[in-house]
């Protein structure tokens, strides 16, 4: 797939009829992006980035790839997402006797089943933002935001 989107986007620059091809690999890459980050509905978050890609069509500059572009538009809209559900207010489960109770379970390792911070934190290192660019996004400072993921990671550890 490396060179398939910036072939089609050539094709479609001299055959407009070839906009349905392109957007249909554009949604595929883009599906591709959203679950390797973990995003929970990969599907929607896939129409969405090729709806905001089709949308900024007339506006590709070529100063990089086209792949690298949709690939821009993928990450910032995972960024968003991210930031979205940020502030929105979450649900909070009243303790008993069943949600206090410890389960000793192995490491997680399908970020959609991570605790909601931690699943944002991962996502933004995991798409290549720095710590601190992680940190701002998330509302924190790069110490909290280390200590957020050391802390996660000592509860992975201890019995």
């Amino acid at each position: 797939m490396a060179g398939s989107l910036d072939t089609l986007y050539v094709r479609y620059t001299t055959d407009p009829c070839q906009l349905d091809s392109l957007l249909e690999s554009v949604r595929r890459y883009a599906l591709s992006i959203a679950r390797k980050y973990g995003h929970p509905d990969a599907e929607d978050a896939a129409q969405q980035i090729s709806v905001k890609a089709w949308r900024a069509l007339i506006r590709f500059s070529r100063r990089s790839s086209f792949r690298s572009w949709v690939h821009g538009i993928a990450k910032r809209y995972l960024i968003d997402e991210i930031r979205e559900a940020k502030r929105k207010p979450m649900l909070s489960v009243p303790e008993t006797e069943e949600t206090s109770t410890v389960i000793d379970e192995p490491p997680i390792r399908d970020f959609r089943l991570l605790p909601y911070r931690i699943h944002q934190i991962a996502v933004l290192l995991a798409t290549g933002h720095t710590q601190a660019e992680a940190a701002e996004s998330i509302g924190c400072s790069v110490r909290t935001l280390q200590r957020i993921v050391s802390e996660y990671e000592m509860s992975l550890e201890s019995p």
